[in-house]
């Protein structure tokens, strides 16, 4: 079997991508909503073969406070939508058989998450509507503070909020899956502290290996793994080097990972980007903006520009040492397991 062959035979997973603010800027004026396989970052992931994107939504800053659970609820909607018109190349999926029905046909499955939630106001019980509404895994901030917690830009010494821990305990009761990517690290391991169920970092990388807030410490990642989550690795140059990163350097975190977690352990959550107009406008990186973002702020490994060169990264796995089983862990198979466990 040839490596392309080979890729796509795998269950592909990407833990994160922006697909709810690539269609918030695609909509036109008078409120339609394209078909995702007919969008840029759609056709890219069908020629990836990515059986399976966790798509959250976040509210851009510049709807907070009093616009933002307007902008979740429109980017729930425009996202089914989306979804909708794809000629059943794409399907939502919020329960373990939906999922396992959808990969099985051929189809990729998009799955609703929240990052940040900024749209729940000051009501842990809103958490419900996003829940009823498929929302299944929860980050509880972007990089801002909120009543609930600290993102990774504030004072390390804030954490949860008495209110986020009765936000952790109602997501508990939900059955919601809950992201440490974004949050600061007292934060982290309030959280861990707080919930009983499985926690993932559905983005982040390891901090080891280069020092920045976004990534996580060994320590962190040794807790995800004991809890039975996911560290999945993302791709963007920002967290991986000071220019604009290689796929060699990527593999480096995916060994360190490997070797603190177990291969079982890992999965990559790629963050591509690319789609999104108007990006500095965004303040992805900074809060608040303190001038232009650095070169490499929202470049990918150069590599892979977006979800159709993923049968590189395949190969390059294969290439590094892993074996077939191992590199289909890596690429989705481990993120697959973990949601089929814990989707209701």
């Amino acid at each position: 079997m040839n490596t392309a062959a080979f890729h796509h035979s795998l269950t592909v997973v990407d833990g994160h991508c922006d697909l709810p603010l690539a269609l918030n800027a695609a909509t036109d004026a008078a409120g339609v909503v394209p078909a995702l396989h007919e969008t840029m970052v759609g056709r890219a992931i069908r020629a990836g073969a990515v059986d399976v994107v966790i798509a959250p939504t976040f509210a851009e800053l510049e709807f907070m406070a009093e616009g933002a659970l307007r902008r979740a609820l429109l980017g729930y909607m425009r996202l089914e939508e989306s979804v909708r018109k794809s000629g059943g190349e794409f399907v939502m999926a919020a329960t373990s058989a939906s999922l396992r029905e959808a990969v099985a046909g051929g189809r990729t499955a998009v799955i609703h998450g929240l990052e940040g939630v900024g749209p729940l106001g000051y009501d842990p019980a809103l958490l419900e509507v996003f829940v009823r509404l498929g929302a299944r895994i929860v980050g509880l901030t972007w990089n801002e503070r909120n009543a609930f917690a600290s993102g990774m830009k504030q004072d390390p010494r804030e954490g949860l909020s008495p209110l986020g821990r009765a936000l952790v305990k109602e997501g508990d009761r939900l059955g919601v899956i809950f992201d440490v990517s974004h949050l600061n690290e007292r934060s982290f391991w309030d959280l861990l502290e707080a919930t009983a169920r499985p926690v993932v970092a559905s983005h982040s990388n390891c901090r080891a290996l280069f020092d920045h807030g976004r990534n996580l410490s060994d320590a962190q990642i040794q807790a995800l793994a004991a809890r039975g989550g996911v560290i999945s690795l993302m791709i963007q140059s920002f967290v991986l080097s000071k220019g604009v990163a290689s796929l060699e350097e990527f593999l480096r975190h995916v060994d360190h990972a490997v070797g603190l977690a177990g291969v079982e352990g890992v999965g990559i959550g790629y963050d591509f980007i690319h789609f999104v107009d108007a990006l500095e406008t965004m303040k992805m990186d900074y809060l608040p903006p303190s001038g232009p973002p650095p070169e490499n702020a929202h470049k990918t490994v150069r590599e892979l520009p977006s979800h159709a060169a993923l049968p590189l990264l395949t190969e390059a796995l294969l290439k590094h040492g892993y074996s077939e089983t191992d590199t289909g862990r890596l690429m989705g198979v481990n993120w697959f397991d973990f949601l089929t466990r814990t989707l209701p």
